[in-house]
């Protein structure tokens, strides 16, 4: 999910350079994509088997919320 928002962040703001703040929304975009491999990186299959699961899975819909309301509100 953090690629799909991070690439469609990344197209819309390429597709509207001529607009103010393009620039920090290519910067919240890198760093959503950056953090893909971070959370390829995770040993995923065992925090979804863990009592953790719930709080990693609501982190990271958070994390993708606040970037989508970051990319929105810039």
């Amino acid at each position: 999910m953090t690629v799909v928002v991070s690439a469609g962040s990344l197209i819309y703001a390429l597709f509207t350079l001529d607009r103010p703040n393009r620039d920090e929304i290519i910067a919240l975009t890198t760093l959503g994509l950056l953090s893909a491999p971070a959370i390829y990186a995770l040993p995923t299959e065992r925090i979804v088997r863990s009592r953790w699961r719930e709080p990693f899975f609501f982190a990271w819909s958070c994390a993708d919320i606040a970037l989508i309301a970051l990319d929105r509100g810039l």
